[in-house]
């Protein structure tokens, strides 16, 4: 089932348009292109520190740098990005003791503008990775538990007590918080719903252990200490390693699908296509590490099958569905890329 989120609000998914919202022969010329190419060649944090009982909570959150400082008013556009960032973690200010923003911009950008009142700015410059600035910022606190949270995540007020709601079981070291997709106005961001991008009930079933995602995971201190926490040397993957890790040292994991919170995903084709490559390349590194936990992407069948069932669509006029089995060319393309051919090395900051 699809659920969609508003500000941690579920309710109906949106409407989908039959007519062609535009775009349309954008996006099925370079799909045909690839499929054809295809079938001939072979063919992307927040950590919060919770004290059940106390209502004492450190909130930690890694904040990435898709703005860089090139652009003449990069600085004022941060500053109003961060502002508004930090507007979504209003509503968990009263379960949170402080609030630090763990900067991980490859200049640490952050750092330097004011910030609103309760939240403190780190800066974690010396890695380009979100592992490596989540590490940083639960090493900035000795919390007996710790709540990722991705950046581009809505976490809605009582989220932190949800997650306690039972209490946790002694030998529990992580707990899986449920994602659903915000909803969008874009094609981009309509598809990425529509296929349930980020949500953690896939990973829940595959690889030799259930997994949650960083975009929503609450880990016991002691689990993380014990194994290191994540590996900051990769740009992706690392959370279901880290998961798999926990578990193997004898660590349970239990799944919280009442802590739920909404995802935002990409406005544009060409990030969701990115975020492709760069998640496959994770897949990839994580394969090697645990042989066979996540084999390569299917080849034949989405570049074949995909044009003729665009097709039907089209000829029925639902122009969307027609284009969202055109991305899936697309997209699948990029991930056979990214698995066979992509760097999941993090690369050294400004700090590194």
């Amino acid at each position: 089932m699809e659920a969609y989120a508003s500000e941690g609000t579920l309710g109906p998914p949106p409407s989908t348009p039959s007519g062609d919202p535009g775009g349309f022969w954008e996006t099925l010329l370079p799909s045909i292109a690839i499929a054809v190419i295809a079938a001939a060649v072979f063919v992307c944090a927040y950590a919060v520190g919770v004290t059940p009982g106390e209502g004492s909570y450190l909130l930690l959150i890694p904040f990435g740098a898709v703005l860089a400082a090139r652009h003449p008013i990069a600085a004022s556009l941060l500053l109003f990005v961060l502002l508004g960032f930090s507007g979504t973690l209003v509503a968990l200010l009263p379960e949170a003791a402080s609030v630090t923003l763990v900067d991980n911009s490859r200049e640490g950008a952050a750092t330097g503008l004011p910030a609103p009142e309760g939240i403190d700015v780190i800066a974690a410059t010396a890695i380009q990775g979100s592992y490596y600035a989540r590490d940083e910022g639960a090493a900035a606190t000795g919390s007996p538990w710790l709540l990722f949270v991705d950046s581009d995540c809505l976490p809605p007020a009582g989220l932190i007590g949800r997650y306690f709601e039972p209490a946790p079981g002694e030998g529990t070291g992580l707990l899986a918080g449920a994602v659903r997709a915000a909803p969008g106005d874009s094609r981009a961001a309509r598809y990425a719903a529509s296929r349930t991008h980020i949500d953690e009930r896939f990973h829940l079933e595959t690889g030799p252990y259930p997994s949650g995602v960083t975009a929503n995971l609450l880990v016991r201190r002691a689990a993380f200490d014990e194994v290191g926490g994540f590996d900051a040397s990769v740009r992706s993957g690392g959370d279901l390693d880290f998961c798999w890790r926990v578990q193997r040292a004898g660590w349970k994991l239990e799944h919280r699908p009442a802590a739920e919170l909404a995802h935002r995903h990409p406005d544009e084709i060409t990030r969701l296509l990115s975020k492709a490559r760069r998640h496959a390349a994770g897949r990839a590194w994580v394969n090697r590490l645990w042989p066979g936990a996540l084999p390569r992407p299917p080849i034949a069948r989405p570049f074949l099958r995909g044009p003729l069932v665009a097709a039907w669509w089209a000829l029925r006029g639902d122009r969307e569905r027609a284009a969202f089995k055109l991305i899936d060319i697309r997209l699948q393309a990029a991930s056979l890329l990214g698995y066979h051919r992509g760097d999941n090395r993090a690369q050294p900051g400004a700090g590194g």
